[in-house]
């Protein structure tokens, strides 16, 4: 199933704060008639760009647009994923996401991706929940390769991810659970017990553990426990 955020030129927040100061002064003066500057969005970023490490079922590309607006000084972005067919290079699949907070680094590199599949830049360091911009792994343990989006730059627990979910016609549809409630990537991938564990900042002391479990018959996610670590302590 696709997905498609549309991001037109009404969106005013964007991928930065960077709004100008305005001044708040009233005139005397006798009221003039003035023409008021228009709205105008220009491409700031683009980048357009391939992975093919990614999985042995599918290769992706990226379509990345950053755009600002002149008159409020502020950015918005829109990035369209393409799952291809590895034989043909024909697209499967497609969806986008729009963000309102991009960080300045964020997919302008395929080489910013991640696959616990086929373990292409798990070793790379991982910095405040940070796994890269995309990454690829079995998310829900039915032996297909799912995809973990950044769909915003996020604070100090780390970027947050959209989370679509392959079935069987190779369409990749959006977990809801997985967006909405796991949010950040997890830090543990158990297909054994078929849970994901996550750890976040929580205060200076505070390490706050997420697990989620997927219920065997069911097939739906629910918490399955929460607490805090005092790393302080540790």
């Amino acid at each position: 199933m696709r997905q498609t955020i549309i991001i037109l030129t009404i969106i005013l927040f964007g991928c930065s704060t960077r709004q100008e100061q305005k001044d708040d002064s009233t005139s005397t003066d006798t009221p003039r008639q003035m023409n008021e500057p228009k709205q105008k969005f220009i491409t700031t970023e683009t980048n357009k760009c391939e992975q093919v490490n990614l999985s042995t079922q599918f290769d992706l590309s990226i379509d990345f647009k950053r755009y600002s607006d002149t008159i409020e000084k502020q950015d918005s972005c829109y990035l369209t994923v393409y799952i291809k067919d590895k034989k043909t290079k024909l697209t499967i699949d497609s969806f986008s996401i729009s963000s309102l907070f991009y960080y300045s680094f964020m997919f302008l590199s395929c080489d910013s991706m991640t696959s616990f599949t086929t373990k292409f830049n798990v070793e790379r360091e991982i910095v405040d929940n940070y796994y890269g911009d995309i990454v690829v792994a079995d998310l829900n343990f039915d032996g297909y390769d799912d995809i973990a989006v950044i769909n915003e730059g996020g604070g100090n627990g780390g970027p947050l991810y959209s989370y679509y979910t392959q079935a069987t016609d190779k369409k990749f549809i959006l977990d809801k659970f997985l967006t909405d409630s796991v949010v950040f990537f997890p830090s543990k991938i158990n297909s054994k017990s078929k849970t994901l564990t996550t750890y976040v900042h929580a205060g200076v002391c505070g390490l706050g553990e997420h697990i989620y479990n997927l219920d065997k018959k069911t097939n739906i996610w629910t918490e399955k426990s929460h607490r805090i670590i005092n790393i302080c302590e540790e």
